[in-house]
C-alpha cells in the first residue's frame, strides 16, 4: 500500500485541504483510499462530515498510526493518505516514517520557507522522498502562462537548498482551474510513486533527496 503523508511545521499551509483533493482525485481514478486524520484539532474529520455525497472513508489516529496502515493493508486500500499536525512531536515522526512519499504544502512566501526546510530535515532523517507543493498562490494569468514572480522566487530558494518543487502550484480561491491543478498533483505524485516503488524493487538506494524525480519531470 502506498502512504502518502501530508506535513509541514507550519500552521494554515492548506495539508487538511489537500489531503482530501488528494484523496478525491486518487478515488475518482478507481483507488481505493482511506484518509488518517492525525491532528488532533479534527480539522480533516469535520470536513469529510460535511460532504453530503463523495465521503472518503476516514480513520481518527493521534497515535499509533502504523496500526491503522496495518489494518488497512488487510482490508485491501490501495493508499492512504495521512494530515498532521503543525508541530514536530511523535505524531508527525511516525507518520513520515510510514510515508512512501512526504508531501510538503507551503505559501509562496520567504517566510514559510524555514518550515519546509525543516519538515524536509525530519524526512531526510527518516530517508524518505519527498515533494514540496506551492499551495494558496496567485493564479497564472495570460496565454504564456508565466509564472507569477511571489511564487517564482520561492520556489529558485527551494531549489537552490535541493529540495524537490511540484512544477505546478495550487491557486488561491475556488474553481474548474484549481481542481485540474489538483489533478495535476496528484497526476504527478501517482507517477513519482510508481518510480519510488520501482526503484525499491530495483534496490536502488541514492539517498533521501528525491531519487525518483529524475524519472517522473516533477
Amino acid at each position: 500500500m502506498n502512504v502518502i503523508t501530508i506535513a509541514s511545521r507550519s500552521a494554515g499551509c492548506g495539508k487538511t485541504t489537500l489531503t482530501a483533493h488528494l484523496a478525491s482525485a486518487a478515488q475518482g481514478h478507481g483507488a481505493r483510499c482511506l484518509v488518517i486524520d492525525a491532528d488532533p484539532r479534527g480539522a480533516l474529520t469535520a470536513c469529510n462530515a460535511r460532504r453530503t455525497e463523495g465521503a472518503l472513508p476516514l480513520s481518527r489516529a493521534a497515535f499509533a498510526i502504523a496500526r491503522q496502515i496495518r489494518m488497512a493493508e488487510v482490508v485491501g486500500y490501495d493508499w492512504a493518505f495521512i494530515d498532521t499536525p503543525a508541530t514536530d512531536g511523535y505524531v508527525v515522526e511516525e507518520a513520515i516514517r510510514l510515508a512512501t512519499l512526504v508531501v510538503i504544502p507551503t505559501r509562496p512566501a520567504f517566510r514559510e520557507l524555514n518550515a519546509v526546510r525543516e519538515t524536509v530535515d525530519a524526512a531526510r532523517a527518516c530517508n524518505k522522498p519527498y515533494l514540496a507543493v506551492f499551495n494558496g498562490a496567485p493564479a497564472v494569468r495570460g496565454r504564456e502562462e508565466i509564472e507569477p514572480l511571489a511564487v517564482a522566487e520561492p520556489r529558485a530558494s527551494l531549489r537552490r537548498s535541493d529540495i524537490p518543487v511540484w512544477s505546478g502550484h495550487i491557486s488561491e480561491g475556488t474553481g474548474h482551474a484549481r481542481s485540474l491543478e489538483f489533478l495535476r498533483l496528484w497526476s504527478t505524485i501517482a507517477r513519482s510513486v510508481a518510480a519510488i516503488n520501482e526503484a525499491r524493487q530495483a534496490n536502488l538506494d541514492e539517498g533521501p533527496a528525491g531519487f525518483a524525480w529524475a524519472a517522473v519531470g516533477y
